[in-house]
């Protein structure tokens, strides 16, 4: 079977759902992951979480930290989580890993693969923007853009009140948010938090099932004592290989930017001939039955 070239740029080390979506990239036989990059604030110490995940997995694969600071404004998410931050300690990790090196080495893998890798950015679209905006031939370079991020319509399911007006990824850097979206990828693949926010499972059930994968075991010690583990940026990436599983809907994305009462709101508008499909549905059952036989454990019983 031919492999797919990823990339992912991860804000890893706040709740669990980074780790969830690195645990399946690393545990597939099919996805040859070339690189991570971090974002958002103690992006050094996301990325050492991200390499103790790697080496856990048996995969030396290049990590690099990223932006800490949004394009424009204040940083939102300025350290990781202390349970999840700790974990680093327990485990082989490099001890210091290249800075200022993320932009460069994203653009960089993809020249050198034009046309074959999937990037999939589950964090604050800083770094995606600065690629970008700094290297404007590489949008089209790309095989496919992922995004976790935006909220696009109502949910009963997303109570305003939880999960904001304005989804968290987008929040965390508006203006980088804008760039990414008015890029010219060749396809792009949207998932917004109204739909991943169905896909919850109980921590303490969650940690009991994935405790016995390696690259998991970290987080598996950290979510046991949780109410819940969540899989929003999980969802980002299996759907990807699992497109006929779901429903999307082709049309166009806006950051709104000029509207102080709706500054950073996602705007989607139906658009049959866009390269961009935005997730509208998905069947929670159906992906964590297929996300736990991807990932090779078994659901024990609640």
């Amino acid at each position: 079977m031919e492999k797919t070239k990823w990339l992912l740029d991860t804000d890893i080390g706040n709740d669990n759902d980074d780790c969830m979506a690195l645990g399946y990239l690393l545990t597939q036989s099919n996805v040859d992951l070339l690189g991570i990059t971090t974002v958002s604030g103690d992006s050094m110490r996301r990325a050492m979480l991200a390499d103790v995940m790697c080496r856990l997995a048996g995969k030396p694969i290049p990590v690099y930290p990223g932006c800490e600071n949004p394009l424009i404004g204040t940083l939102l998410q300025k350290h990781m989580s202390p349970a999840e931050a700790e974990q680093v300690d327990f485990y082989p990790h490099a001890d210091c890993l290249p800075q200022n090196r993320a932009v460069v080495f994203l653009k960089e893998t993809i020249e050198a693969n034009p046309h074959e890798i999937v990037l999939a950015a589950i964090g604050p679209l800083t770094n995606i923007a600065l690629l970008f905006a700094t290297y404007p031939h590489i949008p089209g370079l790309l095989k496919s853009l992922v995004v976790m991020g935006g909220r696009y319509f109502e949910s009963e399911a997303c109570d305003i009140r939880k999960w904001g007006f304005i989804e968290w990824n987008i929040k965390g850097d508006p203006y980088a948010a804008s760039i990414v979206f008015s890029a010219k990828t060749p396809s792009r693949l949207v998932i917004g938090v109204e739909t991943s926010c169905q896909l919850k499972m109980a921590g303490e059930r969650t940690a009991r099932a994935i405790s016995s994968i390696p690259c998991m075991q970290p987080i598996a010690a950290v979510i046991k004592t949780w109410e819940y583990a969540w899989f929003h940026d999980a969802l980002a990436v299996w759907a990807y290989a699992n497109q006929e599983k779901v429903h999307w809907a082709h049309g166009d994305i806006h950051v709104v930017l000029d509207n102080p009462a709706q500054f950073g709101a996602t705007v989607f508008t139906p658009n049959e001939d866009s390269g961009c499909k935005l997730l509208t549905s998905v069947n929670v059952a159906e992906f964590f039955r297929c996300y736990a036989a991807a990932m090779g454990f078994c659901w024990p019983k609640p």
